[in-house]
């Protein structure tokens, strides 16, 4: 009796013993790369500090495929600002962007109650004004290629909405 104990003891041991083995040289530590596509992103940095309130308004960045922009931008997100090493700054990264058409990327002052934005800021012009400065009406255009997302498309922009460009 106690012989048939320990022969099932050990058959049940390495049985459990292949068992392990075998779960441990399974597939389920190969490492999954999710390729993220479709997007543009980078930093605006703020040149002035005279922001708008909160309770009135706040920072949008968008991606228009029209310029000027004469509609809803293709895709677009609040910035969340933070003080850097004395700079107002944001990181941004819009999804969704389609394949294949330019766009402007702009940062806009939306205010809570709607309406049209004034442009505060635009890649590739920063804070350029018209008539001292044709870039706003014709910036600089990212373009999404063979579903690759952008990265690095960085601008400056003014926090004080009396100064817009548009």
């Amino acid at each position: 009796m106690l012989k048939k104990l320990i022969l099932d003891l050990l058959t049940f041991g390495t049985i459990g013993m292949l068992l392990l083995i075998a779960l441990n040289c399974s597939n389920n530590n190969n490492v999954v790369n999710v390729v993220d596509k479709d997007f543009i992103s980078g930093t605006v940095t703020f040149a002035d500090s005279s922001f708008g309130s909160n309770s009135v308004g706040y920072y949008d960045v968008a991606v228009f495929s029209t310029w000027p922009p004469t509609g809803p931008p293709t895709s677009n997100d609040s910035l969340k600002i933070s003080k850097v090493g004395g700079v107002y700054k944001a990181d941004y990264k819009l999804s969704s962007v389609p394949n294949g058409t330019t766009y402007v990327v702009a940062v806009g002052w939306r205010r809570l109650t709607g309406g049209a934005s004034p442009v505060m800021g635009i890649y590739g012009c920063d804070t350029a004004h018209v008539p001292a400065s044709t870039c706003p009406l014709n910036p600089t255009k990212i373009q999404i290629v063979y579903d690759n997302g952008v990265s690095g498309v960085n601008f400056l922009t003014w926090a004080d909405t009396t100064k817009k460009i548009f």
